[in-house]
């Protein structure tokens, strides 16, 4: 964040195409994402996008490529494969292709920053949303929609809008409550959900079309 408090979108950054890394290169096709490594990934969060997927025939869902976890030991065998081979099972349970699910691999901040450009939206998990990856989302441009849980890991995506909120004019209101739907002028508003369902909706809904997507990727 810059002194004021704003976050400050890097426009310097070179968008980098899809081909280049390995998504459809297809613009009709919705690119959702989540960059969390997995140990925050949770049941209920992982269920709901596949619904979203679901919903979204024409979408892919982009992950970090899984690798040794912190759970494991310096001994023991990298979890990277097993873990990747797990979310493909869960996918194709929930009648999701295997090719509709990409992994990007590990890379330096700038060049990670730069690739986020070719998604369209950030979805984030419920229990323990992103912290550091929703900031780095936000600066590189990228909306996150998240839900507002009850306790401080699950609400650091609403203090994120907040502090954006808080710092636009028009959102008078929002300092004092923390909430971006405080006010209905708030520009992020739509971004921060209070239920599951209501997440599930709205990401069915931004990227039902280009004009929903460019209202949001600020």
């Amino acid at each position: 964040m810059s002194g004021s408090g704003v976050m400050a979108p890097i426009f310097t950054l070179k968008r980098q195409s899809r081909m280049e890394q390995g998504l459809p290169r297809d613009l009709d096709t919705v690119v959702f994402c989540n960059f969390n490594k997995i140990d925050k990934f949770d049941w209920q969060s992982v269920g709901v996008w596949m619904s979203i997927m679901r919903r979204v025939p024409k979408s892919v869902l982009w992950l970090l490529e899984p690798s040794k976890t912190d759970k494991s030991g310096p001994d023991q065998d990298d979890q990277g494969p097993v873990l990747k081979q797990r979310l493909l099972s869960i996918a194709a349970a929930a009648g999701i292709a295997p090719n509709r699910l990409a992994f990007a691999p590990r890379v330096e901040k700038d060049a990670h920053l730069s690739r986020m450009l070719a998604a369209d939206l950030f979805l984030d998990t419920f229990t323990y949303g992103a912290h550091s990856t929703a900031t780095d989302a936000l600066r590189a441009g990228m909306p996150v929609l998240t839900v507002a849980g009850p306790a401080f890991p699950s609400r650091v995506g609403l203090s994120l809008y907040a502090s954006l909120c808080s710092n636009t004019p028009v959102a008078s209101g929002v300092a004092e409550s923390g909430d971006p739907s405080a006010s209905p002028l708030c520009p992020f508003d739509i971004l921060v959900r209070h239920s599951v369902r209501d997440f599930e909706d709205v990401a069915a809904a931004i990227v039902s079309s280009p004009e929903s997507i460019m209202s949001v990727q600020r």
